[in-house]
């Protein structure tokens, strides 16, 4: 009879303990749950955060050749286009011969070179106008683009391929050779404006050579 009760006793206790670690196991669950996806809305939102003010430097203020070229670096492969207009361009130099197609954009008359992420000239997703390696780039350039209160518009989006991808153009050679409209000097200043599509997005950043 003791035998019978001890057995159960024990049957009881190990049930008991089951449940309780069972219990626990699920009570564990649930925080490490909760605690992951905490963590994953705040890399969400910290990743938001940075890429807001990735671009606090380049609103409206003057920079330097050197920071326009860290800006290409810093957005490089992302979808943001970078305008560049140099005194060069405006005088009408020669671009780098090795840079085969140059898209171009103008605002307020200057002419633009688009490097990275490709801006549309229309709603379709098109290519802006261009130019070959070598020429000069004056009075080359799409519409579209405006600027007023420091903000570059554009009612489009970026250049797509017959798959439905951002074009780039990663074809930067021209900034560090002399010689061309493409360079950039380190010591040189830049206006630097954002650029918005017509949702209030940021796009781009545009940077216009001051006359020095």
């Amino acid at each position: 009879m003791e035998k019978e009760i001890s057995s159960g006793t024990m049957l009881g206790i190990v049930l008991i303990a089951l449940a309780a670690v069972i219990g626990l196991g699920f009570g564990v669950f649930a925080i490490a749950k909760g605690v992951a996806n905490e963590g994953v809305v705040n890399v969400q939102d910290n990743l938001g955060a940075v890429s807001e003010s990735a671009f606090t430097d380049f609103d409206q203020k003057i920079v330097t050749g050197t920071q326009v070229m860290s800006a290409y670096k810093q957005f490089q492969g992302k979808a943001v286009a970078i305008l560049i207009n140099t005194q060069a361009m405006t005088k009408g130099v020669s671009s780098y011969k090795q840079h085969e197609n140059i898209y171009m954009f103008k605002i307020d008359q200057k002419g633009y070179v688009n490097y990275n992420a490709i801006l549309s000239k229309d709603a379709d997703g098109k290519l802006p106008a261009s130019a070959e390696g070598g020429d000069p780039l004056k009075d080359t350039g799409s519409s579209g683009l405006d600027l007023k209160d420091g903000i570059v518009s554009t009612e489009n989006g970026f250049s797509i391929d017959t798959n439905g991808k951002v074009i780039f153009d990663t074809a930067i050679g021209g900034f560090t050779k002399a010689g061309n409209c493409e360079f950039i000097s380190s010591s040189a200043k830049f206006d630097a404006n954002l650029i918005k599509d017509a949702s209030g997005q940021i796009v781009g950043v545009a940077f216009t050579q001051l006359a020095q």
